[in-house]
This record gives structure tokens, C-alpha cells and sequence, in this order.
């Protein structure tokens, strides 16, 4: 996965280097957080600088901007930390853990609830509504899309899937059933899941708050 700023910067993570890199239109690319250095991958530091902080597989990654702020902010889908990062370009790229409630030990979890009490396991891709509000992200051993607001009441709440890797299909959220959801994106008022394991893409429909459930390709 990998995010573009509207000046035409790339934001990627680096998944097997434990790193967050952006390139700029003339080619030039650095690290903003995380390290490069094998020695480095696996560990977790949180409030940390840049480069001093640390973070194993991130995966998924987005920009938001408030009305309030002056510059983007990065959150990063920190995989097998179990946890949901965020890095403030305002503040020297500072990380801190938006969401995940086991630092130093990331143990994972299926929790729904206010952000520093909820727990996941591997989240992956995320995506971010038209809105600019609600976040959006695969958990991919909890076989769930889950999602919370960067804008309203800090809580997390899951909308597809029941913690049960399996396949059911043609219901609502709640009653529906992935196995290792992986990615997922926006089209319209629907939002595409990679469902791996099921070997198809599912829709999951937005518009009427049921989250209604179907197969779109397999």
C-alpha cells in the first residue's frame, strides 16, 4: 500500500525494512519513521521521533487532514504489533499508537470499544470515506472490517464479520463471515474487501447502516 499527498509525495511502508519512506515528484526518497536496519525490525518504541520509533510490518496507510490543521497527518496499520500508529508531520514526524492498548507487549486481541481499551489482530489495509472522517481497516486474523472516526467519539466498532474465519455470505455485517481479510477500498457508498483465504473480493454496502454482505468476484 502506499498513499499520495496532493504536492505529489508518495508515502509508503516499507514492510520488510520496518519503515515509513516517502518519495517526492524528483525521485528523492527518505525515511520519516521507523529504521532501516535489520537489527531494528520486530522492536516497538512509541512517542518517539521519526526514526527513533519503531514498527514491525506496517501495512496499510492513509492521510487526513483536519479543518484545524496546517499539515497532513500519516496513520499507519502497524501489522504484527497489532496496532494503529500515527505519525504527526507537524511534530518532527513524533509516533504514537492511536489505537492498540498493549505497548510494550502487543498481544492481540477482538475488543470493540473506546480506543485505548480496543484490540486487533494484524490489521492490514485501510481506507479513509469521502468524507475525510472514518477510517476503515481490514483485521485480518479476526476476519472483521472494522472501523473508527478521526473526527468524532475516539471508538472503535467492528461492521462485517464475526471474529470466526469462515465464509457466509448475503446477510448483513454482522451476521457475515470472512477468512483473513486483507485490503479493502472505496467505490461509490460501497466499500471492496480482499477476502483471502475465501479467494474473493466482497462488497459491503454503506448506504443503509446493515452493512449488507455479498460476493462481487470469485
Amino acid at each position: 500500500d502506499a498513499v499520495t499527498a496532493p504536492d505529489g509525495t508518495l508515502y509508503i511502508p516499507d514492510r520488510i525494512n520496518a519503515a515509513i519512506r516517502k518519495a517526492d515528484v524528483a525521485g528523492n526518497v527518505v525515511t520519516i519513521a521507523g529504521n532501516v536496519p535489520p537489527t531494528a525490525i520486530g522492536m516497538w518504541t512509541d512517542d518517539a521521533a521519526g526514526t527513533t520509533a519503531r514498527f514491525k510490518n506496517p501495512h496499510g496507510i492513509l492521510l487526513h487532514k483536519k479543518s484545524s490543521d496546517s499539515v497532513y497527518q500519516l496513520y499507519v496499520t502497524d501489522c504484527d504489533n497489532h496496532a494503529i500508529r500515527q505519525v504527526d508531520s507537524a511534530a518532527g514526524n513524533a509516533v504514537s499508537t492511536l489505537l492498540g492498548s498493549n505497548y510494550p507487549t502487543p498481544t492481540p486481541g477482538f475488543v470493540d470499544g473506546l480506543l485505548a481499551s480496543a484490540m486487533m489482530k494484524y490489521p492490514s489495509g485501510c481506507a479513509l470515506d469521502a468524507a475525510n472522517e472514518i477510517v476503515y481497516f481490514a483485521d485480518r486474523e479476526n476476519h472483521a472490517v472494522r472501523k473508527f472516526s478521526l473526527i468524532a467519539a475516539a471508538f472503535l466498532s467492528t461492521i462485517a464479520g464475526t471474529g470466526v474465519g469462515a465464509f457466509v455470505d448475503d446477510v448483513q455485517g454482522a451476521s457475515a463471515q470472512f477468512k483473513n481479510v486483507k485490503d479493502i477500498a472505496f467505490h461509490g457508498s460501497s466499500l471492496y474487501v480482499a477476502d483471502y483465504t475465501n479467494k474473493r473480493v466482497r462488497g459491503i454496502d454503506l448506504s443503509n447502516g446493515n452493512y449488507d454482505v455479498n460476493t462481487v468476484m470469485a
